[in-house]
């Protein structure tokens, strides 16, 4: 499964990111803000994008 990670919280990111690859999932993007998950989803359209809802524009 190919999944775009959209968290400003960098440690959170990447804590997403291990845990997810250790579980067999592809991470094919972890951005932090909401251009770059924008940019992200169309051009890599991943199958899952985890967002925090909470992320600051």
């Amino acid at each position: 499964m190919r999944v775009v990670i959209a968290e400003d919280a960098v440690l959170l990111r990447e804590g997403l990111v291990r845990l997810l690859t250790e579980q067999g999932m592809e991470v094919v993007a972890a951005v932090g803000g909401p251009d770059e998950l924008i940019e992200a989803t169309t051009r890599l359209r991943p199958d899952i994008s985890i967002v925090d809802v909470r992320m600051p524009p």
